[in-house]
C-alpha cells in the first residue's frame, strides 16, 4: 500500500500558509518556513537500516536525523535549494538527543550569488548556547536574496555534525505563534503534514507505519512495534491549529489489540507537552468500526500525541485509522462528481508532480496545486535545460587501434575492456531539465475555507478548484491553450464577498531582468531569465546560453484598483480576475539558439490580441479554442468498460480500493489519461517529452528528467499509433533527427567510423549522444537503434510517404554506422592492408583491401615484376589469431599460393620473426582453404608473402581471413554489435559490456528489415537492398534458448544474468514491442514465458507495464490483467496517475499502461489485424472505437460477456484486410475511405 501524500491541506490554515517540501513529500512545520525543494550534504552516514541523510533535515519527523559521514571531521556541510527566489532573515536549527560533540558550535551562512555564479559568505552565527533536543532560531544580521543556499556546520573535536531539522526563514523569523489562530469557525476534519509513532512493525511487505491512520485505507493498520510498552502516535501540522476530538477506527483484526485507554497532549516545539484529556474506549463492536473520543480543548497547539494502551496488556497497540477534529463531531464534505470525467479529483491541495493537475499543450507544461489561500502554479517549457550545445570535447575520442583492441578484449571476456571503457570513454550524466517559473497568487479570504475539491476534466483538458468560504462559492479555473499557446487562470466568486489578492512571478533560474507594471488597466509582470551551468562529460558548459521569457498579464474590472509594488501586483477587492501568461525561449535546436524569445512572447500575445482573445470578457473564448483544438486529438478514440465505481471519492481512494473491487471505469480513465498525457507533452512540435513528460517543479530533479533512450522514451511512444495520435511522433522524429550531427560526431571520435550515426543511453535538449555516466548503462551503443523502429511503424499505420522520406536519411544514417561498426563473430577486422604491389588497369584495381572486403568477385593480384609478393596485414594487438581462410580467385588456378610464409614484426628488435608456414592445397575457383594453426599467435603488423603454384606466375588471390575462432568457415561467421550491453546489467559484476547483447540484435534486425522496406516504398536505394540483405542474414538469431536455464539467453553467449530480477527485460524487446521473435514458434514462447517466470511480474513502473505488454502479446489476457490490478493501483500509481520509479514518479508506466490496454484489445504486428486477441475476463463488457491498425485501417470494437457483438472497420488506405477473430478469419479487398461491418463469425454485414 503507498501512503497518501503528506503535504495536504489543514482544511483551514493549512489551504493558506502551508510550505511543501518537495525533498520529502512532507510539509515544513513552521509558519514561515520557506520552501526548499531539496537539500544535500557533504557527507552522510548510511548503514543497515539506518539512512541518516540530508533529506531527514526537512522531514518534519524529530525522530530521524542527519549525520555527517566518516570522512569529515569536525564539520560538514548542507547545500539547501529553494524554489523559489527568497528574502532569508533567519535560520532554525532542531538539535537531536545525541552526544553534545555533535550539536553545531559555529554555522558560516553562505548565499550563491546569481551574478558571479559564487558563494558568497554571508556571516558566521555562533550557536554554543544551543542545547540537545531543542529548536533554536538564530537571526541573521541582514537579509539575503537568493534561491540556494549553504550552511558550513563546526563541531567541537573530531566528531562529525547531527541534527533532526533544518529552515529557512523569512525576515519574520521561524518561530511558531501559541495563540490560537483568529479563524471565525473551527475546521472539522485537520489534515496533519506528518504522522510519526513511537515504534512500528514491518517484516517483509507488512509495513504498518503510523501513515497508515490517515490514508483511508481500512485495509492497513499502524502497529506499535516490538517491546513498545508506551506506544504513541504524533500528529503534526503547519502551524498551530485547535483540535477537540478524534475519530478511532479498529484494526482489521486481533481485537485484543485494540486501544483500551488514551491521552492526548499537545506541543508547540515538539519536546514540551501539555495534557489535554483522557479516558477509555469502549470496547469496538467489530473489526474496523469507528468511535468518537472528544476532550476539552480551547489551544492550539503544531503537535497532538495520542499516548495508547492495548486493550490486552500482553499485546501491542494497532488501530486502522484515527482522524483529529477541531469539533466534537469529525466529518467530511465530499463532492458528488457523477461525470466519469472528472475522475482525477482531489480533497486537498497538492505538493509534488506525484499529485499536482498537470496540463499542457506540449512544449508548455503547468502544474497546479490548488493551495488556494497562497497558490503557486510552476510553469515548464519543453526547452529550458541547464548547459548549452555540446563541444566537441564532450565526445570522447580514441584511436583505431584501441577501438579495435577494445572490440577484441569484449569478444575474449578480458576485464581490460572495462577498464579501457571506464578510463577512456565514460561521460558524465547530462543536462537538467529545468523549471521555468513560478506564479504565485496569495488571496486574502477572511472566514472559514470549506467544501474543498481540486478536480481535472479529461474531456476539455482543464483544471477547477472549488471551495466555500462562509459558505460562499469561490472557483479557479486553468488551462494551457492548445489553441494560443497561452497558460489561463480565472479566479472568481458568487456574490458580493470580494476578495484583495497579490500576484508575483519568481524563476529559480539565473534572473536577467524583471518587470512589473500597471499599464492601461493590464497589470504585467515579465521575466527574462537563463539558466544554470551543468558539468558534463567531464567539460563545464557554459550557463546563461539558453535564454527565456516568461510574461502573465492580469485583467480585472475596471473598478478595481491594480498597483505594482515592488515585484507584486496589488489587486483591491474583486470577484473576477483573469490571469494569462505567455514563455518563450531562445531555443531553436541543440546547436542553435539564435531565437528571439523576447519576440517569441510578443509574437503570441499579438496573435491573441488580433483574435481579440485578451481581456476580463474573453475567458469564454479563450476556453472554446482551446477545447475545440484539443479534442480534436482527444476525440479521436472513445472506451468503456462499463464499470460501475461512482467517482464521487477521491482519485486515491479509488487506486487504494482498485485490486479489490471492480472498478473498471478508472482503468478506462487510465488509457485516457495515458492518451491526454501525450497530447499534453507532446503536441504542437514540441520536444518529445522526458521521463516527467512536460513537468517538473526540481532544480535537481530525479536522473536530470532526462531522455533514456533505452526504455522510457520508446515507452512514452508506444500508444500513439494505436491511440489514433501518430501525428504526435512529428516531435519525436524532429527531435531524433536533431541528434544526427551529433551522433556523427560520436561516431567519428569514440569508434572511428566515418560513416552514420550512433547514439547512447541517454540524451537532452542539447542532443547528447555520446557515452553515459555509468559502465551498466552507459557503454550501450542501441540508443539510435531503439528509436528507429518507430518511423517505419508510423508509416505501417499511415501509410505517409512523405513522412517517412522525411525520416530517411536518418534511418539509413543509423544503418551507415553499423555497417561498419559490427563485428565478425571470427574474422578479424585488419586496421590497414597493404602490399608489395598491385595490378591497376582501365576499371579493374585489384587492390589489396579486396582481400577483407568479404566478396569472392573480387581480388588481389600482385603487379608485374614484383619479386616480393608480400601482403602486409595490421591487426589489432589484442587479438589472438587461432586459424585462417584463404579463397582463390575466380580464375588462373597457376597463380594460386601453394605457400604462405607468415612473419610478425618485432617492433623490440625491428626485424620480421617467422610465424608459421602453411602449404595450400590445390583448390578450385573462388573455393575457400581453412587452416588452425598449431600454436595461436597475438596480433600486430603481419607480413604473407606468397609462392605460387606457377613459378612464374605473379599470385592472386580473393579473400584472406584471420579468425580468432579454432576454425575459420566465413559461411558460419555472424556479425555482431561489439562494444554494448543489454541495458542497465551486466551477466558479472565486473563486466557490464558485451559483445552482441540480444536487445541489440532484434533491434538490428528491425533496423534493416526496417531500411529496406522504406527502401522500397520510396524507391530508393535499390542497389543498396542485396548488401543491406546480405548483412541482416548474417546477424545472430534474435532469440536464442539457454540450453542450461530454457529461457531466453540475454547475450550472445549464454551467460546467467547477474541479477535475476532486474526490472529491465530487455533481450524480450523482440517480442514486445518489437516484432522480430517469432511467436507462432512454441519453444521459443515457452522459452520467453520462463524468461518473464523468472524475472517476476512486478518491477519498477515500467518494467511492471513492459511485462504485461509482452503477456498481451502472447495472448495471456489475465497474466497481463493482474500485473495492470498493481499498476492501477496505490502500490505503483501516483494520485496524479504518474507511476512510481525507485520512489520517484515518471509517466512513461502511465503510457505504458494505456499501450497494453490497446493491444489486450487489437492487434495488427503480425500481418492479420486481430480482433479481442487477449480479452481479459475481467473485462466481459466494453467498447473502443477509433482504434488504428496496420495498413491504414480504423476500428470501432463491441462486446459482451467476452463475445464480439460489434465490428466496424474504415479502409484509409484501400489496403487488403487480413482480419481474425477468434478461430475465425477472412480476407476482404478494401476501398479508401470504404467502412466494413462484420459479425462475431466475421461474415460482412
Amino acid at each position: 500500500m503507498m501512503i497518501r501524500p503528506t503535504c495536504q491541506t489543514l482544511a483551514l490554515a493549512l489551504l493558506g500558509f502551508a510550505v511543501c517540501s518537495q525533498a520529502s513529500g512532507s510539509l515544513a512545520t513552521l509558519t514561515q518556513s520557506v520552501q526548499i525543494s531539496s537539500i544535500e550534504a557533504s557527507s552522510e552516514t548510511i548503514w543497515g537500516s539506518f539512512r541518516h541523510t540530508a533529506s531527514n533535515l526537512i522531514d518534519g519527523d524529530l525522530s530521524t536525523k542527519w549525520f555527517g559521514g566518516a570522512t569529515e571531521a569536525g564539520q560538514g556541510s548542507l547545500f539547501i535549494n529553494l524554489n523559489d527566489t527568497h528574502d532569508i532573515g533567519s535560520l532554525r536549527l532542531t538539535t537531536t538527543d545525541g552526544p553534545a560533540s555533535r550539536i553545531p558550535k559555529f554555522v558560516d551562512v553562505y548565499r550563491f550569488d546569481l551574478t558571479s555564479g559564487s558563494w558568497v559568505l554571508l556571516e558566521r552565527i555562533s550557536t554554543h548556547s544551543q542545547g540537545p533536543n531543542t529548536a533554536k532560531t538564530y537571526a541573521l544580521k541582514a537579509t539575503s536574496t537568493s534561491n540556494r543556499f549553504k550552511l558550513v556546520i563546526y563541531v567541537d573535536g573530531s566528531d562529525r555534525p547531527e541534527l533532526a531539522e533544518v529552515r529557512l526563514c523569512s525576515i519574520d523569523g521561524c518561530d511558531v505563534s501559541t495563540a490560537p489562530l483568529a479563524r471565525p469557525d473551527p475546521v472539522e476534519l485537520l489534515m496533519p503534514t506528518s504522522v510519526i509513532a513511537s515504534s512500528y512493525t514491518h517484516w517483509g511487505q507488512y509495513n504498518h507505519n503510523p501513515n497508515n491512520v490517515f490514508d483511508g485505507d481500512l485495509s492497513s493498520k499502524w502497529f506499535a512495534g516490538k517491546n513498545d510498552t508506551s506506544p504513541w502516535l504524533q500528529f503534526s501540522f503547519a502551524e498551530s491549529v485547535l483540535a477537540q476530538s478524534f475519530t478511532m477506527t479498529s484494526a482489521d483484526d486481533r481485537p485484543r489489540r485494540d486501544p483500551h485507554s488514551w491521552t492526548i497532549y499537545g506541543s508547540q516545539n515538539g519536546f514540551t507537552w501539555k495534557a489535554l484529556g483522557s479516558g477509555q474506549l469502549s470496547q469496538f463492536a467489530n473489526r474496523l468500526t469507528s468511535q468518537t473520543l472528544t476532550f476539552s480543548n480551547t489551544d492550539a497547539f503544531v503537535h497532538y500525541r495520542l499516548a495508547l494502551t492495548a486493550r490486552d496488556p500482553s499485546e501491542r497497540v494497532q488501530v486502522s485509522e484515527v482522524k483529529l477534529c477541531g469539533t466534537s463531531h469529525c466529518s467530511q464534505y465530499t463532492p458528488k462528481f457523477t461525470d466519469e470525467s472528472k475522475a482525477l479529483w482531489f480533497d486537498r491541495p497538492g505538493s509534488s508532480i506525484r499529485d499536482a493537475i498537470l496540463l499542457g499543450n506540449g512544449p508548455v507544461g503547468n502544474m497546479i496545486y490548488s493551495n488556494v489561500v497562497d497558490e503557486r502554479i510552476t510553469f515548464n517549457l519543453d526547452s529550458i535545460w541547464s548547459g548549452s550545445p555540446y563541444p566537441d570535447s564532450a565526445y570522447k575520442s580514441l584511436d583505431v587501434q584501441t577501438v579495435e583492441n577494445l572490440k577484441e578484449d569484449v569478444l575474449s571476456q578480458s576485464w581490460t575492456a572495462n577498464a579501457t571503457v571506464n578510463q577512456q570513454l565514460i561521460g558524465r550524466r547530462v543536462t537538467r531539465y529545468l523549471p521555468a517559473s513560478n506564479l504565485r497568487i496569495q488571496q486574502d479570504l477572511k472566514g472559514r475555507i470549506s467544501d474543498y475539491a481540486r478536480v481535472f476534466d479529461i474531456d476539455t483538458a482543464t483544471a477547477e478548484t472549488v471551495y466555500r468560504i462562509n459558505g460562499r462559492p469561490y472557483a479557479q479555473k486553468h488551462f494551457v491553450s492548445m489553441a494560443d499557446n497561452l497558460s489561463v487562470t480565472r479566479i472568481s466568486s458568487q456574490g458580493d464577498d470580494a476578495v484583495t489578492r497579490k500576484i508575483s512571478m519568481s524563476t529559480p533560474n539565473q534572473l536577467n531582468s524583471h518587470t512589473v507594471e500597471v499599464s492601461n488597466g493590464v497589470g504585467i509582470i515579465k521575466l527574462q531569465s537563463g539558466t544554470h551551468a551543468s558539468n558534463v562529460s567531464g567539460i563545464n558548459l557554459p550557463g546563461n546560453v539558453l535564454q527565456y521569457t516568461i510574461e502573465t498579464r492580469v485583467y480585472v474590472p475596471d473598478r478595481v484598483s491594480m498597483t505594482a509594488s515592488g515585484n507584486t501586483l496589488v489587486i483591491g477587492e474583486t470577484d473576477d480576475i483573469l490571469i494569462v501568461s505567455a514563455i518563450a525561449s531562445n531555443y531553436v535546436g541543440p546547436n542553435d539558439t539564435s531565437a528571439d524569445a523576447n519576440q517569441r512572447v510578443a509574437t503570441i500575445f499579438a496573435n491573441a490580441d488580433e483574435q481579440q482573445l485578451l481581456g476580463l470578457g474573453q475567458y469564454e473564448a479563450l476556453l472554446a479554442r482551446h477545447t475545440d483544438a484539443y479534442s480534436r486529438y482527444y476525440n479521436r478514440q472513445q472506451i468503456d468498460f462499463e464499470g460501475n465505481v461512482s467517482v464521487a471519492e477521491p482519485i486515491d481512494v479509488r487506486l487504494s480500493k482498485y485490486p479489490t473491487r471492480n472498478d473498471n471505469d478508472l482503468l478506462a480513465y487510465y488509457v485516457d489519461y495515458g492518451r491526454y498525457l501525450l497530447i499534453a507533452s507532446a503536441a504542437n512540435g514540441s520536444l518529445p517529452p522526458n521521463l516527467q513528460g512536460r513537468w517538473n517543479n526540481l532544480m535537481v530533479p530525479p536522473w536530470q528528467s532526462d531522455y533514456h533512450f533505452n526504455v522510457n522514451l520508446p515507452m512514452n511512444y508506444w500508444l500513439a499509433n494505436q491511440a489514433n495520435l501518430s501525428d504526435l511522433n512529428d516531435g519525436l522524429f524532429a527531435y531524433m533527427r536533431s541528434l544526427v550531427p551529433n551522433g556523427e560526431r560520436t561516431a567519428k571520435a569514440s569508434y572511428k567510423v566515418n560513416k552514420g550515426w550512433v547514439a547512447h543511453h541517454h540524451s537532452d535538449a542539447w542532443g547528447y549522444t555520446g557515452i553515459g555516466s555509468g559502465i551498466s548503462y552507459g557503454m550501450w551503443t542501441g540508443g539510435a537503434l531503439v528509436m528507429m523502429p518507430h518511423v517505419m511503424e508510423d508509416y505501417r499505420f499511415t501509410g505517409d510517404t512523405q513522412k517517412l522520406a522525411q525520416n530517411y536519411a536518418m534511418l539509413k544514417g543509423a544503418a551507415d554506422f553499423f555497417d561498419a561498426f559490427l563485428i565478425d563473430s571470427q574474422r578479424i577486422k585488419p586496421l590497414s592492408i597493404s602490399a608489395s604491389s598491385h595490378t591497376h588497369w582501365n576499371q579493374f584495381n585489384h587492390r589489396p583491401a579486396n582481400v577483407a572486403d568479404g566478396l569472392s568477385t573480387t581480388k588481389w593480384f600482385a603487379g608485374a615484376g614484383d619479386n616480393t609478393q608480400s601482403l602486409y596485414i595490421e591487426i589489432p594487438t589484442a587479438a589472438t589469431v587461432q586459424s585462417m581462410t584463404m579463397i582463390t580467385a575466380e580464375d588462373q588456378p597457376g597463380r594460386d599460393p601453394k605457400t604462405i610464409y607468415i612473419d610478425q614484426y618485432n617492433d623490440t628488435e625491428q626485424r620480421w620473426d617467422r610465424l608459421d608456414t602453411v602449404q595450400v592445397p590445390t583448390k578450385a575457383r573462388s573455393s575457400a582453404f581453412e587452416h588452425t594453426f598449431a600454436k595461436p599467435w597475438r596480433g600486430g603488423r603481419l607480413r604473407f608473402t606468397f609462392a605460387t603454384v606457377d613459378a612464374n606466375a605473379r599470385v592472386q588471390l580473393s579473400e584472406l581471413a584471420l579468425c580468432r575462432t579454432p576454425t575459420c568457415n566465413l559461411e558460419d561467421s555472424e556479425l555482431i554489435s561489439p562494444i554494448s550491453s543489454s541495458p542497465e546489467q551486466g551477466p558479472h559484476r565486473k563486466s557490464a559490456i558485451q559483445a552482441g547483447p540480444t536487445m541489440d540484435t532484434q533491434l538490428l534486425h528491425q533496423l534493416y528489415q526496417d531500411l529496406i522496406e522504406s527502401a522500397i516504398a520510396l524507391g530508393v536505394d535499390q542497389d543498396k537492398l542485396d548488401h543491406w540483405r546480405a548483412i541482416k542474414s548474417k546477424l545472430p538469431a534474435v532469440a536464442k534458448i539457454s540450453p542450461s536455464r530454457g529461457d531466453i539467453q540475454e547475450w550472445y553467449l549464454d551467460f546467467a544474468p547477474a541479477d535475476s530480477k532486474h526490472r529491465h527485460i530487455s533481450h524480450l524487446w523482440g517480442a514486445a514491442p518489437g516484432n522480430t521473435i517469432d511467436l507462432d514458434d512454441s519453444e521459443i514462447v515457452d522459452a520467453i514465458k520462463k524468461t518473464l517466470d523468472t524475472r517476476g511480474d512486478i518491477s519498477t513502473g515500467w518494467g511492471s507495464a513492459h511485462r504485461a505488454m509482452i503477456w498481451a502479446r502472447l495472448g495471456d489476457a489475465d497474466r497481463a490483467i493482474s500485473i495492470l490490478e498493481v499498476l492501477v493501483s496505490d502500490e505503483l500509481s501516483y494520485p496524479n496517475l504518474f507511476v512510481n520509479v525507485a520512489d520517484q514518479a515518471q509517466i512513461e508506466g502511465t503510457f505504458g499502461i494505456t499501450a497494453v490496454v490497446l493491444e489486450l484489445l487489437l492487434q495488427s504486428e503480425r500481418g492479420e489485424l486481430t480482433v479481442l486477441p487477449s480479452l481479459p475476463a475481467k473485462l466481459p463488457n466494453g467498447s473502443i472505437s477509433g482504434m488504428r491498425a496496420h495498413g491504414g485501417f480504423e476500428v470501432d470494437i463491441a462486446w459482451t460477456n467476452g463475445q464480439l457483438t460489434q465490428l466496424e472497420i474504415k479502409s484509409l488506405r484501400g489496403n487488403t484486410l487480413n482480419l481474425r477473430y477468434g478461430q475465425h478469419s477472412t480476407t476482404l479487398a478494401t476501398d479508401v475511405g470504404s467502412t466494413y461491418r462484420f459479425d462475431a463469425q466475421l461474415n460482412a454485414i
